[in-house]
């Protein structure tokens, strides 16, 4: 019996049912028959497990950080007031009080000297004599550490005088009657003005002692009023007495006309001297 070869194309169409009955055929001649009482060999093919599937991969997302927001500078606090305690009784009759602490702190700027405005009144002439002219001047001075608002000086000139005029190195100067009122305004701390008052004694005047006082103001508070006024003194002498005229005192031109009437005798004399030589 020939058998057809099994690379052949007919063996190419057995299947696979077939080819294990063989292999059981053969494999039941070359075994030997199994003792009594054995169990038969388990010759069912074992077929491949499945494939175990692979795990699903899930990617991991790095949890994203929350935005942090910057540390708020917190205010630095004020240290408390150290606050004097009470000392605790005790069973002494006379305990002595416990000082307070001092709590330490800044220290305190030093405060600046108000404004110091001063007036320093003279007079040019110490005896003046009836219509004679006399010269005040008024120095003005702001010898403080702050300026010096709404600065006013005035002057009341006595009744024997006559103001004939005035005089500022800042601001104005006006007289009223005989009251003199300057206003310089403003004095900076070492600002000097000077006012010049001139006045003329009068012709009635009476002899003896006057006295002329100067004031100054300001509206800035903390002045010292000790160096606000000063006071210069004149005294008003007498005028000798005028002795009584003559008569040439009456007539001044006397000398005048005699010397008027010498000359003229003296060309008439002149004249008939040349009339004989001619």
């Amino acid at each position: 019996m020939r058998i057809p070869p099994l690379c052949s194309r007919a063996g190419a169409r057995w299947s696979g049912a077939t080819l294990s009955v063989l292999a059981l055929l053969a494999l039941a001649i070359v075994l030997p028959p199994p003792a009594a009482g054995a169990p038969l060999p388990n010759l069912t093919p074992t077929l491949p497990s499945p494939p175990t599937p692979l795990p699903t991969l899930t990617p991991v997302v790095p949890p994203t950080a929350p935005p942090t927001a910057p540390p708020t500078a917190t205010p630095t606090s004020v240290p408390p007031t150290a606050t004097p305690s009470q000392p605790k009784e005790r069973d002494d009759p006379d305990p002595s009080p416990v000082p307070p602490t001092p709590t330490p702190g800044l220290p305190t700027p030093p405060a600046l000297s108000p404004p110091d405005i001063a007036v320093e009144k003279t007079v040019d002439h110490a005896v003046a004599l009836p219509g004679q002219r006399v010269q005040y001047t008024l120095a003005i001075h702001n010898r403080g550490a702050q300026p010096a608002h709404d600065v006013i000086v005035t002057d009341d000139v006595p009744d024997a005088l006559e103001v004939i005029d005035l005089w500022s190195s800042k601001g104005a100067v006006v007289v009223q009657g005989q009251r003199i009122t300057a206003y310089p305004a403003t004095l900076e701390p070492g600002e000097v003005v000077s006012i010049r008052i001139t006045a003329r004694v009068r012709v009635d005047a009476p002899a003896g002692s006057v006295p002329n006082t100067g004031r100054i103001t300001t509206s800035t508070v903390g002045d010292p009023p000790d160096d606000n006024t000063s006071t210069a003194i004149i005294t008003i002498g007498v005028r000798p007495p005028e002795l009584p005229r003559t008569a040439a005192a009456r007539l001044p031109f006397m000398p005048l006309l005699a010397l008027a009437i010498v000359l003229l005798v003296a060309g008439g004399l002149l004249r008939q001297y040349d009339r004989r030589r001619g």
